[in-house]
């Protein structure tokens, strides 16, 4: 009643949450009988039937849409914002993609300074296990981050030197011995070139070492509200994405840091969709 409601004051409905429900069990063949989707209840054809001025959305549900959203509870990712946003200045669904798709190949145009460059990513925190769930599901374009090579600590640390010179690890405080003569694991890792990444709070330390030297800070990078999610103390994509830019750009002794993630994000958040 309230939903018919609304719909009489023109208000257009946005059904997301079902949107992306539908596709995840479809994803799973949850509810899918001889190739057909039917839950019991909540079906999205079937509510976007009953309020015909709602945003249709079910046209989508046959495209890879991993990289609109970012956990169980489906919160959009920085592309599924701008998806949405695109709808709210009047974009039709398909449109609304294409906008999100745009963005996204544009913002990581900017990683193709590295591409001759290949880089180990490691470590041990959450930062790390972020950046293997953003691959996965292309919120990072793996297509763009090829040169990207992910492997597990153990793996990073005692062997993966042996076949590349470049290593970007992600570590925690107590694993780093930064105040210590006591060499860490990372230390004794005797990659050409080391870059070692540990977030505190609302700052990024980068500390960059040679071979079997100490890492030495290099750069300090602050974060705030439009760098994180709102709750967890971790990066969203365009905190991750400055991270990873800057320690490459470390990593690979590139003297100039040519582009600027964030800067980027906000041009591509204020353009107007390409036609």
């Amino acid at each position: 009643e309230s939903l018919h409601q609304l719909t009489t004051n023109n208000i257009r409905l946005v059904f997301w949450c079902l949107f992306i429900r539908e596709y995840k069990n479809i994803q799973s063949f949850k509810y899918v009988t001889k190739g057909d989707y039917k839950h019991p209840i909540w079906n999205l054809t079937s509510i976007e039937n009953t309020y015909p001025n709602c945003i249709k959305l079910s046209g989508l549900l046959k495209h890879s849409l991993d990289f609109l959203f970012i956990d169980s509870s489906n919160h959009p990712s920085t592309f599924g914002y701008i998806f949405l946003r695109a709808l709210h200045n009047g974009q039709n669904a398909n449109q609304a993609m294409l906008t999100a798709l745009h963005a996204k190949a544009e913002l990581f145009k900017i990683y193709n300074v590295f591409s001759n460059n290949k880089f180990i990513i490691s470590g041990t925190n959450s930062t790390f296990r972020l950046v293997k769930d953003y691959l996965s599901k292309g919120i990072l374009d793996s297509s763009k981050l090829h040169n990207l090579h992910v492997r597990e600590a153990d793996e990073a640390l005692f062997a993966s030197h042996k076949f590349h010179k470049n290593i970007i690890y992600f570590a925690k405080d107590e694993d780093a011995k930064l105040d210590s003569t006591e060499y860490s694991f990372f230390d004794k890792a005797p990659y050409e070139n080391k870059v070692l990444i540990i977030k505190r709070l609302e700052k990024t330390y980068f500390y960059s070492a040679n071979k079997l030297e100490k890492p030495k800070l290099v750069f300090v990078l602050v974060t705030n509200e439009d760098d994180e999610e709102i709750v967890g103390n971790i990066y969203n994509l365009i905190g991750l994405s400055q991270v990873l830019y800057y320690a490459m750009a470390i990593c690979s002794s590139h003297e100039t840091i040519t582009n600027n993630p964030y800067l980027t994000f906000r041009e591509l958040a204020r353009r107007h969709p390409a036609e």
